[in-house]
């Protein structure tokens, strides 16, 4: 009989671990390093949960694409609903990766992009951002632009991985810069996980470059991130690949609904992100006065 190594991926080892934090009683406390909602969800997320009865049934997503394409001002055949933002990150590289193609991360950031691109096969390009966490967008288009995959040290590259705000600094993606890289022979995959917190979107762009493709997320805004959904913003060419790739049910019934009653109760949620804001604010002005400056 082989050994067990011998029939695993040789290039595993490459993949970094991901260790939750796990706290016993997280209802005790609020843990900071997780960016999690201390507000939780919406009370209307708990009533519908407790009044459901049809836990034994398959549901689609037609309908919450619906009430998602209002809230993001886009089209149904636009959305693409997701276990999580993790898997929207995953299902995006693995429609446009090859073996050996590149994926283009600015370190520091959310390391999800690593090892999904790694989990698919590809390679991973780091250009490191600048002295005040920005993103050195000049060396990001030089990268794509000089990348070859027949050169040892570099990677056909397929797909740039930005957050905006970018996690873990904050600092936003300036337009500008974000219209240059969609000008490149690459997918730009735009992490929106904050966006409710930042109140800028690059979702009006959507309709004019298909190779850009937004990520969202309910974990944070509304506070639903042990019930993992996410969603995806694209053209429709890029969001019926990725409906392909995924499970045919991908996200459960408790956080399909959950993620519905958390749009028809957006402003209480909002709400809860404007009190947050404000504490982000208070913050600031109490670290400066022992001497720290927050970045964004």
């Amino acid at each position: 009989m082989r050994e067990m190594r011998e029939l695993l991926r040789a290039d595993l080892d490459l993949l970094p671990d991901y260790t939750p934090a796990h706290v016993t009683e997280p209802w005790r406390m609020i843990k900071l390093d997780s960016n999690e909602n201390p507000y939780g969800p919406s009370p209307r997320v708990l009533a519908a949960l407790a009044d459901t009865r049809t836990w034994h049934y398959y549901f689609g997503q037609d309908d919450l694409r619906e009430q998602l394409a209002q809230y993001a001002r886009v089209k149904p055949e636009n959305i693409v609903v997701t276990n999580g933002g993790d898997e929207s990150i995953e299902l995006v590289l693995r429609a446009v990766l090859e073996p050996n193609d590149a994926v283009i991360d600015a370190p520091p950031s959310f390391e999800m992009y690593r090892i999904a691109a790694i989990a698919n096969r590809g390679r991973v390009l780091d250009v490191a951002r600048l002295d005040d966490f920005t993103l050195d967008v000049e060396t990001v288009i030089k990268t794509c632009q000089t990348a070859r995959p027949e050169q040892r040290e570099g990677s056909n590259v397929k797909a740039i991985c930005l957050a905006s705000p970018n996690n873990p600094d904050g600092n936003l993606l300036p337009r500008a810069d974000l219209l240059r890289l969609l000008e490149l022979p690459a997918l730009v995959m735009l992490d929106e996980a904050y966006f409710e917190f930042a109140g800028t979107s690059a979702v009006d762009l959507i309709s004019k470059y298909p190779n850009l493709v937004i990520v969202r997320t309910f974990s944070k805004w509304a506070g639903l991130a042990g019930l993992r959904v996410g969603y995806v913003i694209a053209a429709p060419e890029v969001a019926n690949a990725l409906h392909k790739l995924r499970a045919p049910y991908n996200v459960n019934w408790a956080g399909m609904i959950a993620a519905r009653e958390s749009l028809e109760d957006a402003e209480y949620l909002m709400n809860n992100v404007r009190a947050t804001i404000a504490e982000r604010e208070r913050m600031r002005v109490e670290l400066a006065k022992l001497g720290w400056r927050a970045l964004a």
